[in-house]
């Protein structure tokens, strides 16, 4: 297809097919490349686009931004075209990996996380071929289904003798002709034969595939239906019907099989039943086949559609003439199948139709969630997002504090959380290379749960599906990275001062299930202004001089600023902050370089979002349902949080410069400083199994983990699928149909101990191949000096980590030496076991309550259990605790994989790898966004290149005739996007956003990658742009 801009109005019309938003082509039938390009939302809220759309264009402004990015469209002259990006990701991983190390002259150090660069999405229109199997399958259950009815039905039909043929108009005035039943049939199948080589050559033939077998397994069910409630007389004197076998189920199963085999057709011989009138068959498969056929073969392509209305025409008028069915058999056919068809497609292309609401009364026919489950994920937002670029890279950072006879490290990586695996593999590479001076005991990871980072390394079941197995590239990248970051903080440890402060941000967070938190406790509440944690906590290290050396922070927030639409590797806000704080500190280095070190952690984040605009029913800009997080058209889908920029870069940048600006004014004015020794203590749990004691005669204890039914209904910072909603107390008796089904019911003993949480997975009690969920889980807590760091295992709401942090503090302060103590949550640290509500807000269920995996008082065992390591810090009584039981390590022949090794490189006729595709312009302005595209390799092919990078830009000194990196892949201004081509061939699409504080002058910017030959052979490439000029206006340049 030419560049968009310029596309003619018939190629706009086109496109707005293959994207299944049809119902836009009348509306801008008038409109050219160009006018798509130039659509805004206040478009939207005038006619004629305000009375096709229940989402205010939102879905169709959001591919205009993909094909900007895709077809490198810059209507702007590089301005600011890219504003909101249509992206979205999965952790599939490769081996591409992070910015440059650091060489940190002290005890604390970040270390590059080596980042996978995936496979990217597949297609726009996700294949789905599973799917299609379901549908293929119910149309043959139903056929035959119908079969076996024909034949039930047969022994029921009276004797034409005694029963003559019913009067019919049709046969009034046309004579029988007894080839034309004959010529039907010919026309049939020749319709059949040319639609399957149609649906061959459809790009989506997957999706077309599965909707025909859905809607001719439906019209042939529908048909047993009929068939078996009515039957009618033959309708002529000439059928010869078999003879009736009067309960012979032997001889009528041979009966069936051969109709089967031979298709249902009389030409072959296998159709000689009689009783199967209401309705046609026949008509049934000639108007379908030929509806499809209109409906996906190209409109220009006019003399293809005739042909086929012809054949269909001649086919059913020969039904008829053949006297083989009465003409109602016919016209009741004609309408079921043809109002189907439409009813399906409608709705399959209009997004308000595939969510539940008051007003969509299409929620009400009984095959609706069949049809939910088909057309998910159709041109919407995809839950199987899979990197398709970097936007920052991910790092880990590693602080070791010696008191001169015991240490502790704490770590914090930029990914989405700690698992078990992750956790047991680093201490293996530890133990291997210092012995046992770091241990489970003494070494906490915490990860910042930036939802665009690396998947694919766990073990267990349920987040191995949700993240394409284990990937061993994946985890092996993350291990390296944090372990290089300990390695180096090991070798420069240096005496050093160490100071704290708080302080608080009162804009950057907004609690995102009020409903559940107004359930806690009036009393309780009350103590506290906010229902978010405010307070950010940050620890100062510096050298005896009084020389910066680093900064380590919490604050309780979502990294989400980057929603499920993004597709680029990201640190999201919480990295937004560190990065800031490092280049401000490392001033001349690129990111990951420099000695300054600036950890922003984790906290009790589990009901605390960024999006501090709050969630809005994108449809109409009203308030969703406070409750379930829904509007009334549109459901929950419509129902987004959005944050305080214009678009997710903006928001990302915003919360964490707030992030940043408030730990710079608290790292200057730490004055606080802390003395003591150095504690730590640990222990396994078995969290299926803790008993809480509430008085001297009443306990309650811990489930099997299981995750709710609104689990599945996510929340508004990224709604699930289907038709779950949050706040669910009663389930669904379809889902749990299906869930006991495919996966077995859980137990009574789970469901009484989870309640008032419908269970929609028992994980606790699903071990195949592998136990879905963990048991054994870690809890730990250091101290250094007054302040304890409380690392706990997920994502703890507001309440839940208030209550922790008072509970902890309460322990330790019985003693002198923790007299003013302050405490600490760090959020996701070592295993991760979803989110931890309190009883209150558990009764509630929405997403948090739902994803609570170990039952309503898995709070309290939690508080027991870190009670339990307080007492015996504060006691000295460590030594005493028992280790408790040891999590498993699976062997990795037990994992799966299910990520596909890329294919060879293919570089098109007459270019060579790191060719450019589209050139920069000759000069930009500052603020503009300077964009270059090179013939590429895929990322994957590059190995571990945490000590390179795949983007640079460079600026030309003419003292010295040489050219100096400005920046990397990993800087903020850059975005590197991989394009993936078909057969091997990608292209690497490079962007510069030319930030406002840019020198005048020359600069170039350079791809580095590696391409695989034929020979599996991996070769370096380098692309490099045309030199340009940027200036601060065109005015004076």
């Amino acid at each position: 297809m030419n560049k968009v801009a310029s596309w003619s109005e018939e190629e706009v019309s086109l496109w707005l097919t293959d994207q299944g938003l049809q119902e836009y082509s009348e509306a801008l039938r008038n409109s050219n490349g160009p006018a798509l390009l130039s659509l805004t939302t206040d478009d939207f809220k005038r006619s004629p686009l305000s009375r096709v759309t229940s989402d205010g264009g939102c879905l169709l402004l959001e591919k205009i931004e993909t094909l900007k990015i895709e077809h490198h469209i810059d209507i702007h002259k590089n301005g600011h075209a890219n504003g909101h990006m249509v992206l979205n990701h999965d952790g599939n991983a490769g081996s591409a990996g992070k910015a440059q190390h650091n060489g940190m002259v002290n005890g604390f150090h970040k270390e590059p996380v080596q980042i996978p660069i995936p496979e990217p999405a597949s297609p726009q229109f996700p294949p789905e071929w599973g799917k299609t199997g379901v549908a293929l399958v119910y149309a043959l259950c139903c056929f035959v289904l119908t079969t076996v009815i024909i034949s039930v039905v047969h022994e029921r039909v009276p004797p034409k003798e005694a029963s003559p043929p019913l009067p019919d108009k049709f046969f009034d005035f046309f004579d029988r002709v007894e080839w034309a039943f004959t010529i039907c049939e010919i026309n049939g199948m020749i319709l059949m034969v040319l639609w399957i080589i149609q649906l061959s050559l459809l790009k989506h033939k997957s999706i077309v595939g599965r909707r025909f077998f859905f809607i001719v397994g439906t019209l042939y069910l529908y048909r047993c239906i009929t068939m078996y409630i009515t039957t009618l007389p033959v309708p002529g004197m000439h059928f010869r019907c078999s003879p009736k076998l009067y309960g012979d189920w032997e001889s009528q199963m041979r009966r069936v099989m051969k109709m089967i085999a031979g298709g249902g057709l009389t030409i072959t011989g296998s159709h000689n039943m009689c009783g199967d009138y209401l309705y046609s068959g026949h008509t049934v498969m000639l108007t379908l086949t030929y509806l499809f056929m209109k409906e996906y073969a190209p409109r220009r392509f006019w003399w293809y559609h005739w042909s086929c209305w012809a054949l269909c025409a001649v086919g059913v008028f020969c039904i008829l003439l053949a006297h083989d069915h009465y003409t109602i058999d016919v016209v009741v056919a004609y309408f079921i199948t043809t109002r189907l068809f439409w009813w399906y497609h409608t709705m399959a292309n209009q997004q308000a139709l595939k969510e539940t609401s008051q007003t969509n009364f299409f929620t009400h026919v009984w095959w609706y969630r069949f049809f939910r489950y088909l057309e998910n994920n159709m041109g919407y937002a995809s839950t199987q997002q899979t990197a398709r670029g970097i936007h920052t890279r991910l790092f880990s950072r590693a602080f070791i504090v010696d008191d001169g006879k015991k240490r502790v490290v704490f770590v914090t990586a930029d990914i989405g959380m700690v698992s078990q695996r992750l956790r047991l593999e680093v201490l293996q590479e530890l133990k291997a290379k210092y012995g046992d001076l770091y241990r489970q005991d003494n070494v906490v990871m915490s990860g910042t749960h930036t939802h665009a980072g690396v998947g694919g390394y766990f073990q267990y079941t349920l987040f191995m599906i949700t993240s394409k197995g284990y990937i061993k590239p994946s985890i092996q990248a993350i291990v390296r990275g944090i372990v290089r970051s300990i390695d180096v903080a090991h070798r420069n440890l240096k005496p050093g001062r160490i100071f704290i402060n708080k302080g608080q941000l009162v804009d950057s967070n907004l609690n995102r299930s009020p409903h559940s938190y107004m359930n806690n406790p009036e009393e309780e509440r009350n103590r506290y202004e906010f229902t978010t944690d405010k307070q950010i906590v940050i620890m100062k290290f510096t050298d005896l001089d009084g020389d910066g050396m680093g900064l380590l922070s919490w604050f309780a927030v979502h990294p989400v600023s980057m929603n499920n639409t993004n597709r680029m590797i990201s640190s999201d806000n919480l990295g937004y902050a560190s990065y800031a704080f490092e280049q401000e500190k490392n001033i001349g280095f690129l990111p990951g370089q420099g000695p300054f070190v600036a950890g922003f952690s984790s906290s009790n984040l589990g009901d605390s979002s960024p999006n501090i605009r709050g969630p809005v029913c994108v449809n109409t800009g009203e308030k969703c349902d406070y409750l379930n997080s829904s509007c009334p058209v549109g459901g929950k889908k419509a129902c987004i949080a959005f944050g305080p920029g214009e678009d997710m870069f903006e928001s990302t940048r915003i919360i964490g410069e707030n992030m940043y600006k408030k730990a710079k004014e608290l790292y200057s004015s730490a004055t606080q400083e802390l003395h003591g020794p150095v504690y730590t203590a640990h222990q396994w749990v078995n969290m299926t199994d803790e008993t809480v004691p509430f008085n001297s005669t009443h306990t309650a204890r811990t489930c099997k983990p299981a995750l709710g039914h609104s689990f599945a209904a996510g929340t508004t910072d990224g709604g699930g699928e289907f038709d779950f909603t949050q706040g669910d107390t009663d389930g669904d008796p379809f889902w749990d149909g299906i869930r006991d089904a495919i996966l077995g019911a859980p137990s009574n003993e789970t469901v009484a101990c989870h309640e008032p949480k419908p269970i929609l997975f028992s994980t606790g009690e699903m071990d195949s191949p592998l136990p879905w969920h963990p048991a054994i889980v870690d809890v730990q807590i250091m101290t250094i000096g007054s302040l304890a760091i409380v690392a706990v295992p997920g994502e703890f709401t507001t309440m839940s980590g208030r209550r922790i942090r008072e509970a902890v503090k309460k322990e330790l302060e019985v003693t002198e030496s923790f007299s003013n103590a302050e405490v600490v949550v760090a959020g996701l640290c070592n295993i991760y076991t979803h989110y931890i509500t309190t009883y209150e807000e558990y009764q509630i269920q929405r997403y948090e309550g739902a994803s609570t995996i170990f039952g309503p008082h898995t709070l309290s065992a939690y508080i027991q259990r870190y009670r339990g390591l307080a007492k015996a810090i504060a006691h000295g009584t460590i030594a005493e605790l028992p280790k408790g039981p040891e999590p498993p390590f699976f062997d990795e022949d037990k994992l799966f994989n299910q990520v596909k090794d890329p294919v060879a490189d293919v570089a098109p006729v007459n270019t060579t790898f790191g060719d450019v595709v589209e050139q920069v312009n000759p000069v930009y302005k500052v603020g503009e966004i300077a964009s270059v595209t090179f013939v590429a390799g895929n990322p994957r092919h590059s190995g571990d290149i945490r000590d390179t990078t795949f983007v640079t830009v460079e600026m030309f000194h003419n003292d010295t005739d040489s050219w100096e990196t400005v920046h990397n892949d990993a800087s903020w201004e850059t975005r590197f996007h991989w394009i993936k081509g078909l057969a091997g061939r990608s292209q690497s699409k490079v962007e510069w956003h030319i930030p406002l504080t840019a020198q005048t002058g020359t600069y170039r910017i350079q791809h580095f990658g590696y391409f695989k030959d034929n020979s599996n052979i991996t070769k370096p490439y380098v692309g490099t742009s045309d030199a340009f000029k940027v200036t601060k206006s065109f005015y004076y340049y």
